[in-house]
């Protein structure tokens, strides 16, 4: 199976560096559109040398930030002719700072030093330098090539194959897993990619390998319900927590499925598990939690495109 692009409402800003400097018609609109993307889905705030900036421009520019699902700040030489003295872009890198410290997730900064020299080299390596001391989690490149990688991870799905599915939740002896593998299997799933947190044995090898898995899983399966063992019909308050973090931090590629098997209608067990789906649905309306094993089985052959 081929990739293929992610398809969503988006809009990517094009801040930063203007001037002299085109590297949004030479080659950065050009990527993007080599992505998919449409040039109604990429906002171009420079303008041509015979257009006056007026309150209408600036109005559409701060509404195209306001709505841009990327923000993209280039920092690089202005490569101005009208002022030779002109070498850094002092108001961009300004912008740069604010749309990191609001929104961080949606700004990327690509820092590119080529080209330039002396003093001004110096001053944009103590901003790249701050910026990652300041937002250390940031988008933060320092090339084109590494933002415009950026860019296509971000934007073009992983076949099949660079999949990682991580199996975790409730241990013991509920079937939930067992299921969830064989219906994965049956719908076409490759069994390579099926990752199971179920150790027989939990030391530091194992440890170590399920933290792997987790990093590079694409989806996060947390499967809830209780042990199902005759010391331990209570629930599973660990694998409980560890979901809840999971859908906090990770939405995206976190699915959470509630198993009430094993727990009697109207007791207390029940009861929690109940009301702790009902709580974690109201509080992320969009995650993917589900109560029902083929619906959440159905979503993920979906979402892997088969």
């Amino acid at each position: 199976m081929g990739s293929s692009l992610k398809k969503a409402a988006r809009l990517v800003f094009c801040g930063g560096t203007c001037a002299g400097n085109d590297w949004r018609t030479e080659w950065f609109i050009p990527f993007l559109l080599s992505l998919g993307f449409t040039m109604d889905e990429i906002f171009d705030p420079k303008l041509p040398d015979d257009v006056l900036w007026d309150d209408a421009i600036a109005a559409a520019e701060d509404s195209a930030k306001k709505s841009a699902t990327h923000m993209v700040f280039y920092l690089g030489d202005p490569k101005d002719l009208k002022d030779p003295q002109n070498k850094t872009s002092t108001y961009s890198m300004w912008e740069a700072v604010w749309a990191l410290a609001d929104d961080s997730e949606r700004t990327i900064v690509i820092v590119d030093t080529k080209n330039v020299k002396g003093y001004p080299l110096q001053r944009l390596k103590d901003i790249l330098n701050l910026l990652r001391e300041w937002f250390p989690d940031g988008n933060i490149c320092t090339s084109p090539e590494e933002g415009m990688e950026w860019f296509r991870r971000q934007f073009t799905l992983p076949t099949l194959e660079d999949n990682l599915i991580l199996l975790d939740g409730t241990v013991g002896s509920h079937p939930m897993r067992q299921e969830i593998v064989q219906k994965l299997l049956a719908a076409g799933v490759p069994d390579q990619i099926l990752k199971n947190s179920a150790f027989a044995q939990y030391r530091a090898t194992e440890k170590r390998l399920e933290a792997k898995w987790r990093e590079q899983a694409t989806l996060l399966v947390y499967g809830i319900g209780s042990p199902m063992q005759s010391d331990n019909t209570w629930l599973s308050e660990k694998a409980l927590m560890i979901a809840q973090h999971s859908v906090r931090i990770n939405q995206a590629r976190s699915v959470v499925y509630f198993d009430y098997r094993g727990l009697r209608p109207g007791t207390h067990p029940f009861k929690t598990l109940a009301k702790m789906e009902k709580d974690l649905r109201q509080r992320f309306p969009n995650a993917n939690i589900f109560n029902s094993q083929d619906d959440m089985v159905a979503w993920i052959v979906n979402r892997l495109g088969l």
